[in-house]
């Protein structure tokens, strides 16, 4: 039978479902999660957010939504397993709405830990969905931001705390402040080409907003090229919607094939990182393989050219 939404009614299969996901979270979720990272980090992610999760049921929820989606990766056909998630996404995004809504009277920890863990679930949730036609990934990129337009100022954290921990680990990204400088240029200077028929207009507020976007990429990439591990290569890729200009977002919304071609190699950088199977992502039909190819076979024909890179990275060019 399947697992049904229980409502505030307890059940023995709720409960059951429950520790299950509590077991896996803690065995195969945090437990890798943040291998080589601090002490500090390891112990926020697989003690401090269950003991928080017991007393704020938006982190309650979205703890056990990302950890159904991790599981789902090793049971895809577990149809009560899918309901399940499906109940906590829901349910994880009501009570955060409610929490960011009173936020004054909410615990500013659990707001954060809950903004994130809703983040990871929908950049995981990217294997499962369907790229016929292609759209871009929308709800992670807008989920994502969100996440970190929560946060508090660093300097209002009490030191110690869990979130201190999270925002001096994740640090080094956000105050990367990237350029992009000549070898960027080389790299990925073909995409900016005004020779290809676009819609875009060629003002200040454009190229920037393109340059940014691409200036973390190959921030990103060189992180991968100097042997940065891959939980810390996790951290760039779940940045990546709060770090690129709004405006980059909403090129990718109107579909521009130079905004999609600059996702497609975001995609291929990821594609040479492990990082994403500590969200359950495995196989040959990677995310960032998929998403490539999607982008590939959307595109225009004048645009092939500069998919030629991606292509390879993914290892089919």
């Amino acid at each position: 039978m399947p697992y049904q939404d229980p409502g505030p009614m307890e059940s023995e299969q709720r409960r059951y479902m429950e520790l299950r996901l509590l077991h896996h979270w803690i065995v195969n979720v945090a437990r890798p999660f943040g291998m080589t990272s601090p002490h500090s980090w390891k112990e926020l992610w697989w003690a401090e957010v269950p003991q928080v999760a017991l007393e704020n049921k938006n982190v309650l929820y979205a703890m056990f939504t990302m950890t159904a989606t991790h599981l789902l990766g090793i049971c895809p056909n577990d149809a009560e397993l899918f309901q399940a998630r499906e109940n906590y996404w829901v349910w994880a995004l009501q009570e955060q709405r409610a929490a960011v809504f009173d936020i004054e009277n909410s615990n500013i920890d659990a707001v954060s830990f809950a903004a994130l863990l809703i983040a990871m679930n929908a950049l995981a949730m990217l294997q499962e969905r369907n790229l016929e036609p292609y759209a871009p990934p929308m709800e992670w990129l807008e989920v994502g931001r969100g996440a970190f337009t929560v946060l508090p100022p660093p300097e209002s954290v009490s030191e110690g705390s869990g979130l201190k921990v999270l925002m001096e680990t994740t640090a080094p990204i956000w105050q990367a402040n990237p350029v992009f400088d000549a070898e960027m240029q080389r790299d990925f200077g073909a995409i900016l080409s005004r020779d290809i028929p676009s819609i875009d207009v060629w003002d200040e507020e454009t190229t920037t907003t393109y340059e940014t976007a691409l200036s973390y990429i190959g921030s990103f990439r060189r992180a991968i090229q100097n042997g940065e591990p891959a939980d810390v290569n996790l951290r760039w890729i779940c940045m990546f919607p709060f770090m690129v200009p709004r405006e980059f977002t909403t090129y990718l919304a109107e579909g521009r094939p130079r905004a999609l071609v600059a996702l497609a190699y975001f995609f291929a950088v990821i594609a040479r990182t492990d990082a994403l199977q500590y969200l359950g992502n495995t196989g040959h039909h990677t995310t960032a393989k998929r998403e490539v190819r999607a982008i590939r076979a959307m595109l225009p024909e004048e645009w092939h050219g500069v998919m030629e890179w991606p292509m390879r990275e993914i290892g089919e060019g």
